[in-house]
């Protein structure tokens, strides 16, 4: 069992370990990644919202970038009036940083494993999403390309994140 003071401290070796900031940002440093104003995504700021202390593990990091990704693509979506397909993108790309946010006030154990189980097959949803619009040549290739990286990314945090709490019996 996890009290809620331990909040995401306790992941975080076992993501660096698996993952490792080059793997997760293309660098060392995270810093490098957000400064570059990559072709197709945003430059990434901090979420504003919420306590970001104890989030050594990345998670809400990760989700909320990927929150912003699905948005600004989404906006080149609209340009090229994909509608029903921005409807689910960005539903899907920007649901697992919401759950990920519901997490921290969950009402137990059982109730934080749903919220990570929601968020994880949310993003699931938007990788599927991205590969699509990647397949059927909508979305530019260096954008495809930034996405199919994140994405998977924050699968796997999100894996290692729920994996920490039992399911129910």
């Amino acid at each position: 069992m996890h009290s809620e003071q331990d909040g995401f401290d306790w992941v975080t070796s076992d993501v660096e370990s698996l993952l490792g900031y080059r793997t997760l940002f293309g660098a060392d440093d995270p810093e490098s990644f957000r400064e570059s104003g990559t072709s197709g995504l945003p430059m990434m700021r901090e979420p504003q919202y919420g306590s970001q202390a104890g989030d050594r593990s990345g998670v809400r990091r990760e989700t909320y970038r990927m929150a912003l990704a699905a948005f600004h693509t989404t906006t080149q979506l609209k340009t090229q009036r994909h509608y029903e397909m921005t409807s689910q993108f960005l539903r899907s790309g920007t649901s697992p940083a919401a759950n990920v946010a519901e997490f921290k006030y969950a009402e137990s154990d059982a109730d934080r494993r749903h919220k990570l189980s929601v968020a994880l097959k949310e993003a699931n949803e938007c990788l599927m999403w991205t590969t699509l619009l990647n397949d059927t040549k909508v979305l530019p290739p260096d954008t495809s390309e930034k996405l199919l990286k994140l994405i998977p990314n924050v699968i796997t945090i999100l894996e290692i994140f729920r994996d920490r709490y039992p399911p129910r019996k």
